[in-house]
């Protein structure tokens, strides 16, 4: 199918097609049938890594070129670009809902990691968001009634992050509370803190390149109640556990299911 530095890609939901995202320069549709690669954009994309190709249709999401450090939101529809969000600083990161109704996307500048921003899929309108900033992940809920995100267990309000990053979220697990998981519900704004957790080193990449695994890998059980994910337990933090989350109660503790260092659910 090719190479490139970096590659990143978005099946479509026939499972016939992919969106390819090749150096930094252009996105290519490639046909499993044919094996044909074609180019279907590359007038002045915008900072970003993975695409994203809509759950129920043929539109696709990437960031288009604004000029220096400003990209804006777009969909390619059917060979024309339509701009959802415009001028948003820094690296973006966006995700559809499963059921196609909602963009979620959030910002990495220099200086600042943004909240979690959701909007109508079709108009671009500010539907809600997260009451923090910061966010370091976000995953949909298979019910897309809900986000996941991860933040710095710290009290929620809004704080900056060194953003030298650029997808990398390892000095972030040095903080000495490490992470913490929060779910933003969509239909009220509600947002649920969850206690902290030290991620191991295979749930740090994935947080890293969220953008990406998130289209592969499902970090919610599939009835939208449950969260699992790795974290470093005991003295000196030196036991990886996989961890279950039941998200229908906040007071609950987390559940150590048994010794791992990276977990996924079924998608069914």
């Amino acid at each position: 199918m090719g190479y490139g530095t970096p590659f990143y890609y978005s099946w479509s939901s026939s499972g016939e097609s992919l969106v390819l995202h090749r150096n930094n320069s252009k996105l290519e549709y490639y046909s499993i049938d044919s094996a044909n690669t074609d180019v279907i954009y590359e007038d002045g994309l915008g900072n970003f890594f993975a695409p994203n190709w809509s759950p129920v249709d043929d539109r696709i999401l990437y960031a288009g070129d604004v000029e220096k450090s400003l990209s804006s939101l777009m969909l390619l529809d059917d060979g024309k670009s339509v701009k959802l969000v415009d001028e948003v600083n820094g690296i973006i990161a966006f995700s559809w809902s499963p059921d196609g109704q909602y963009i979620a996307y959030r910002t990495l500048s220099s200086d600042a990691i943004s909240a979690v921003y959701v909007i109508d899929a079709n108009t671009g309108e500010l539907v809600t968001r997260s009451n923090v900033t910061g966010i370091v992940a976000f995953f949909w809920s298979p019910d897309s009634e809900k986000i996941a995100y991860i933040t710095l267990s710290t009290p929620p309000g809004s704080f900056n992050i060194d953003a030298e990053l650029s997808g990398q979220v390892a000095s972030l697990t040095q903080e000495e509370d490490g992470l913490a998981w929060n779910v933003l519900y969509i239909d009220d704004g509600s947002n649920q803190l969850y206690s902290s957790f030290v991620p191991t080193f295979e749930m740090q990449y994935l947080l890293g390149y969220f953008d990406q695994f998130a289209q592969s890998h499902q970090v919610w059980s599939p009835d939208s109640t449950y969260l699992v994910y790795s974290e470093r337990v005991g003295v000196d933090d030196r036991q990886s556990m996989i961890t279950i989350l039941n998200t229908d109660l906040p007071d609950a503790e987390p559940f150590q299911l048994i010794e791992g260092t990276f977990g996924v659910w079924s998608f069914d």
